[in-house]
């Protein structure tokens, strides 16, 4: 038996490529729909979850900042004008090379009957630093049940405040 023409090498590569090409999008469904989402967030910024709340804006505020250290995030940034940022724990792997850490961004903006909240979560991803560069990626959870629990806890809160101040 002699060995493989370089035209037979040829057409084998062909052939593998091709199927390689024909099953590279055959893969789960969400992977092109997180491609997607990434660049649109890239091109027209980051993508908030919204909700109105009905309330005043300073009782919208106490019961999102409530929310965020009840979900177990620490306060980093807090403005009055409806600006609230957080940070959750720190989790590393095993051999405490890489890391993991959950972040949450608000925005407050009173409307005709009540205050606009829009949240977006984040996950930041430091891989395994002990093989070069310390880079952290950021990525918007996009269908987190955080975002609905918070959501919520929020519309609790304000009904409560509101409940309170009525008697």
């Amino acid at each position: 038996m002699s060995p493989p023409s370089l035209i037979e090498f040829r057409r084998v590569f062909f052939a593998v490529l091709v199927v390689s090409a024909a099953l590279a999008p055959a893969g789960c469904g969400t992977v092109g729909e997180d491609f997607k989402a990434g660049l649109r967030e890239k091109v027209r910024g980051p993508d908030f979850v919204t909700t109105l709340v009905p309330g005043a804006q300073a009782t919208v505020f106490a019961a999102a900042v409530a929310t965020v250290e009840e979900l177990g995030f620490r306060v980093t940034r807090s403005r009055a004008a409806g600006i609230v940022e957080g940070l959750g724990r720190l989790a590393s792997d095993d051999a405490l090379a890489g890391s993991r850490q959950r972040a949450i961004y608000l925005q407050l903006d009173e409307r005709l009957g009540g205050v606009e909240v829009r949240v977006r979560f984040t996950e930041i991803v430091e891989d395994d630093s002990t093989k070069g560069g310390r880079r952290a990626t950021e990525a918007t959870l996009r269908g987190t049940p955080l975002i609905a629990v918070f959501h919520r806890r929020v519309a609790e809160r304000v009904a409560a405040a509101d409940a309170s101040t009525t008697k």
